[in-house]
């Protein structure tokens, strides 16, 4: 049966995929890095840092694809995938709620809300709350 609403979800996913690989925009790999890299600091257990490192890995990869993550995460919307798809929208744009918090905590620590927004070029806004935007409407 044709669902309306994940295929508008869909629709808006592929747009926000094409504006975020024109734009150049990927998703928040650093941010894995960095959490690696405090996550050894304070976990002694090899076995759980070695797992932990090949699952930033496999995050990295996805969302150093960004636009392209984001298009594959509308066309599994399609297919009746929603739950993976929005991840992968998620991981491509980079903007999901951690990455929102992470935002909100800069803008409280920095006071610089300029900064922060003059980081992205138009096109890359707009991507990221189109992906935003899809990620909510799929069901």
């Amino acid at each position: 049966m044709f669902d309306k609403r994940n295929f508008l979800a869909a629709l808006i996913a592929f747009v926000a995929g094409v504006l975020l690989i024109i734009s150049g925009e990927q998703g928040p790999h650093g941010t894995y890095s960095l959490i690696i890299q405090k996550l050894s600091i304070l976990v002694e257990d090899q076995l759980i840092l070695t797992i932990a490192k090949v699952i930033a890995l496999i995050l990295i990869i996805i969302s150093s694809l960004g636009g392209f993550a984001v298009l594959i995460g509308g066309y599994l919307i399609i297919k009746r995938n929603v739950f993976f798809g929005k991840i992968l929208i998620g991981l491509g744009a980079g903007f999901g709620i951690i990455s929102f918090l992470f935002l909100i905590a800069t803008l409280i620590g920095t006071q610089e809300l300029a900064a922060v927004i003059a980081r992205h070029t138009l096109m890359e806004w707009t991507g990221i709350t189109l992906s935003f935007i899809a990620r909510a409407l799929a069901k």
